[in-house]
């Protein structure tokens, strides 16, 4: 198990607050780890992004946003991406679609709060993209 450790930024309640996230994989399973005060959230999938989505629907029922950019409502990993990279690396899918190749960005990097949002909100992005 080799764990890496990624300060990262979190929003609650209007308030921007200071995190540690921590990755590591384990056998054939990804896992995220946030600690905040007395709680310790984990998110597990088959890949970085699962877990890291995972730990968001945990996150989102305390109030809290990850401000990072695998919470950006407009950043969502290929299959080869999420096989390559084990999820680490998304596309930032713009609209109106075009032929060239998406901007990539690593999911742990820092994100705005008005660029994130709920995990229902980024699936929804993704939809629209894809069917456009």
């Amino acid at each position: 198990m080799n764990e890496s450790i990624w300060a990262v930024r979190g929003l609650v309640a209007g308030v921007v607050e200071e995190l540690e996230l921590h990755a590591w994989r384990d056998g054939d399973e990804c896992n995220v780890r946030l600690e905040k005060w007395t709680t310790v959230s984990v998110g597990r999938g088959q890949d970085y992004f699962a877990a890291l989505v995972d730990l968001r629907r945990q996150l989102e029922s305390t109030g809290l946003l990850l401000l990072c950019c695998g919470a950006r409502t407009d950043v969502y990993p290929s299959q080869m991406q999420r096989q390559a990279t084990l999820g680490r690396k998304a596309y930032v899918l713009q609209f109106p679609r075009s032929a060239g190749r998406p901007m990539v960005v690593d999911i742990f990097d820092a994100a705005t709060p008005d660029q994130v949002g709920s995990v229902g909100e980024q699936r929804e992005w993704f939809e629209r993209w894809t069917a456009s």
